[in-house]
C-alpha cells in the first residue's frame, strides 16, 4: 500500500514516532491480558496489553507474530466507536 503524499512508511512511522513524546515501551508476554469471554481452547480471541500511552493488541492463536500499536487516544476512541455501535453491521 502506497503512503499518502509521496511519503514513504518509514516518513510515516517517524511522524508517528514524534507525535508521541513517550518512547515505545517493550511488551512482554506477562503484560497481555485476555477478555474473560475468550472461548478455550482460544480462537477468536485477542489480546491486549497497556504500557507508558500504548496499547498492543495481538492475536491470542499467534502471540510470536508482531502486535498492532496504537496510542492511548487512538485505543479510547477505538473503544467508544465499538460501545455506540459505529461498526455494527
Amino acid at each position: 500500500m502506497e503512503a499518502p503524499w509521496g511519503l514513504t512508511s518509514s516518513d510515516l512511522w517517524t511522524i508517528c514516532l514524534h507525535m508521541n513524546p513517550n518512547p515505545i515501551p517493550q511488551f512482554q508476554d506477562n503484560d497481555f491480558i485476555k477478555s474473560s469471554r475468550c472461548a478455550h481452547p482460544p480462537g477468536g480471541c485477542v489480546e491486549v496489553a497497556m504500557k507508558d500511552g500504548f496499547v498492543a493488541v495481538r492475536d491470542a492463536k499467534y502471540p510470536s507474530q508482531p502486535s498492532l500499536l496504537f496510542t492511548d487516544t487512538e485505543w479510547k476512541v477505538f473503544v467508544e466507536g465499538v460501545k455506540a455501535g459505529e461498526f455494527d453491521a
